[in-house]
């Protein structure tokens, strides 16, 4: 597999090179902490090599405050709750198109399981779609739980994991190495089901033919 993606990054700089050498320009990239951190370093590098004429600035943020602001942003990836069937309601007046679907679990350190009730938790701030999941979940479930570590940030997010704060729900694609899934904590206690969330990208293709050329790579690596 990584041979074949290396031959594909290789391929790509060199059509991007040949075909179109003058694409230059600016593309504002907005896109949620946990997927600038874990899913899109690689891809962005890869563009970055292929056309090196463009500059990208890249914005990480809460769904909600990107769909919000979509105007700042030429590219945006963004979460929502049920993915393509709800997609028309984004505030945006571009279209978005759904990159996937992808299941979120619980995540913590390797003694997680051994957390005492209420079940210490640790969330990004309201708003966020992966708080309001996990919170009605453990509420319909009946499990006891505090929130005692709030960070936007998903290295803070996962450093606070580290170091014992709480647990945390991740996308399943998403979580480090060095973190654990988690189905249990204390007394056996099974955590709930969480369901999945809409990945979902939206590029103002007709205006910025620099944005539509990273919409394409994202959408073909993603």
């Amino acid at each position: 597999m990584d041979a074949a993606r290396a031959m594909l990054n290789l391929n790509d700089q060199i059509i991007a090179r040949l075909t179109e050498p003058e694409l230059s320009g600016r593309v504002r990239l907005g896109i949620t902490s946990e997927f600038a951190s874990k899913l899109l370093p690689q891809v962005l590098g890869q563009f970055a090599q292929g056309y090196p004429n463009v500059a990208l600035e890249v914005t990480s943020a809460l769904s909600k405050q990107l769909i919000t602001k979509a105007d700042d942003f030429d590219v945006i990836i963004a979460l929502t709750e049920q993915g393509g069937k709800d997609a028309a309601q984004l505030v945006n007046p571009v279209q978005w198109l759904e990159l996937r679907q992808e299941p979120l679990v619980w995540v913590g350190n390797q003694d997680s399981h051994l957390l005492p009730s209420p079940l210490p938790l640790v969330m990004a701030p309201d708003g966020c779609i992966y708080r309001r999941r996990a919170l009605r979940a453990l509420r319909q479930a009946g499990i006891a739980s505090r929130i005692t570590y709030t960070n936007t940030d998903f290295s803070g997010l996962t450093a606070a994991i580290e170091s014992g704060l709480g647990i945390t729900v991740l996308a399943q694609s998403t979580v480090p190495a060095d973190l654990e899934r988690l189905h249990r904590v204390a007394d056996n206690v099974g955590l709930p089901e969480l369901g999945e969330v809409g990945v979902m990208l939206s590029t103002r293709a007709a205006e910025n033919s620099a944005a539509q050329q990273l919409g394409q790579f994202i959408l073909e690596r993603i």
